[in-house]
């Protein structure tokens, strides 16, 4: 096993040096974000519908952007505003609650399970033209899993649902915040990184030892 894993990454690191293994362009995976989460997202839509109550969702909705729109008019003061938008918004997280647990489940079978199946590629990537592979051995479901989590966000809808099913409204809508913050911060640190690293690689692929490259 060990010589294997060596000789792949004696093979990969020919690769590199040869030039076979190209660097892929940002706008190429950001091209392909979007179409696996507008996958994703449509999968999950389609099976959480059932559980969701569309009326109730869409009422809260205009409630919350009515309780914008009040405030910014001077109509209602901070504290009610504070107190009110809360509310709201948890009553809204709880309406949407079956939705964000489908969507982690769909989410670890596409992005982990699929991509592993499919040799590092998901449908957008397998458009774009482009894989994940690894750096350190074959590709496994242990990088899928803990680099899906941060990249394609699922770590943060798992929180969310925790947060949601233990914490107080006042406690989950300012985890949401913290947690929603970090996650933003990291995906701009990895936009940086994958613009200034020489192989792209972005905060997820340093921690796991993986790379996206282009096929072609």
């Amino acid at each position: 096993m060990s010589l294997r894993r060596d000789a792949v990454l004696e093979k990969k690191s020919e690769d590199d040096k040869s030039g076979k293994l190209h660097k892929v362009f940002l706008t190429q995976r950001l091209f392909a974000y979007f179409i696996d989460t507008l996958i994703v997202l449509l999968i999950a839509s389609l099976l959480a519908s059932p559980f969701v109550n569309s009326n109730k969702i869409s009422n809260l909705e205009d409630k919350y952007f009515s309780l914008i729109n009040d405030y910014t008019s001077n109509k209602i003061d901070d504290s009610q505003f504070n107190t009110d938008i809360v509310n709201v918004g948890y009553d809204l997280a709880v309406q949407n609650g079956m939705m964000t647990i489908i969507n982690v489940i769909v989410g670890v079978l596409y992005f982990v399970v699929l991509q592993v199946k499919m040799g590092g590629q998901t449908l957008g990537k397998k458009i774009v033209n482009i894989k994940v592979i690894s750096t350190d051995g074959d590709l496994n479901y242990n990088q899928m899993i803990f680099r899906s989590f941060i990249a394609n966000s699922i770590l943060l809808d798992i929180i969310t649902v925790l947060l949601l099913i233990f914490s107080s409204r006042n406690t989950y809508f300012t985890g949401v915040i913290m947690f929603t913050s970090i996650q933003y911060l990291i995906t701009f640190i990895s936009l940086i990184t994958i613009l200034s690293s020489k192989r792209g690689l972005a905060v997820h692929d340093k921690l796991v030892h993986t790379r996206v490259v282009r096929l072609k």
